[in-house]
């Protein structure tokens, strides 16, 4: 997918910066940096993440709305970490799960308990977890 294309956001896991039935316009191409709004599109695979894309989506893929916070390398695989502010939730996604990753052109800020969730994520923002010591 090389053109710009729009999804239709729904449910509530951006708390307040996006409302449910925003249409948001996708630009595939475009540097993703992290703290970056994304469209993520999950494929079928097996693995983690296959549970979760069977019970959102009959046809195999689901397409999400998250933060972009970066990638880290684990098990000799890219992980890509994804957040979300309501709650603020950090996912790691295998990169073999994910059929696309496009910037969201969007540009609002985040007030009240969005931006405390947000100021959560931040530190999280750009780093690998291979900087990260293991708790």
């Amino acid at each position: 997918m090389s053109e710009p294309y729009t999804v239709e956001f729904n449910g509530e896991c951006m708390g307040d910066l996006i409302e449910p039935g925003t249409i948001l316009h996708a630009i595939p191409g475009a540097e993703i940096r992290p703290l970056d709004l994304v469209s993520v599109l999950l494929a079928d695979f097996t693995g983690p993440w296959a549970r979760f894309v069977d019970s959102i989506s009959g046809d195999g893929y689901a397409g999400l709305v998250k933060i972009f916070l970066g990638t880290y390398e684990a098990n000799g695989e890219q992980v890509c970490l994804l957040g979300q502010l309501n709650p603020p939730t950090i996912a790691p996604i295998p990169m073999s799960a994910i059929a696309g990753i496009h910037l969201i052109d969007l540009v609002r800020q985040c007030n009240g308990a969005d931006l405390q969730a947000l100021n959560l994520l931040a530190p999280f923002a750009g780093i690998g977890m291979s900087q990260k010591k293991a708790a």
